[in-house]
């Protein structure tokens, strides 16, 4: 699927995009393993920062997996919007962050958590210990 905004008539976009991707083959590549390495850390401090980014990515479910239909499902339910378990209990119910979110990501072939909080630097510990650390898949027990 490809999506472009541009000043163009279809037939100019059309052309544009066949020049742009005249070199793609179709077929298989060989995938790159993903590895994940669990408790990396990055962490970048600026005092006149208003806003916190925290980001934590687990291993989660791979689309081959049985289970890939379900963890959607869940992650659906868990971040889907503004009406979403997630949203309501960090942002709503607690007002700990101005946007909250967890997704799925593919690398690999294998199937990733990404879990994201935007908040401010007084409050940016509290969204992870009142709600990601109690995911099992985030603990380090």
């Amino acid at each position: 699927m490809l999506g472009l905004v541009a000043d163009l008539e279809p037939s100019e976009a059309f052309e544009l995009v066949q020049r742009a991707l005249a070199e793609l083959r179709s077929g298989q590549v060989a995938q790159v393993p993903a590895v994940f390495r669990a408790g990396g850390r990055a962490h970048h401090t600026d005092a006149d920062a208003e806003q916190t980014h925290l980001s934590i990515t687990a291993p989660g479910v791979a689309p081959t997996h049985p289970d890939w239909l379900a963890w959607q499902v869940a992650l659906t339910a868990l971040s889907g919007g503004s009406a979403s378990r997630l949203f309501t209990a960090v942002r709503e119910e607690r007002g700990l962050a101005y946007a909250v979110s967890a997704s799925p990501v593919l690398l690999g072939g294998q199937g990733f958590l990404s879990a994201y909080a935007g908040s401010t630097p007084e409050r940016a510990p509290r969204p992870w210990r009142s709600c990601f650390m109690s995911w099992p898949v985030c603990r380090r027990d």
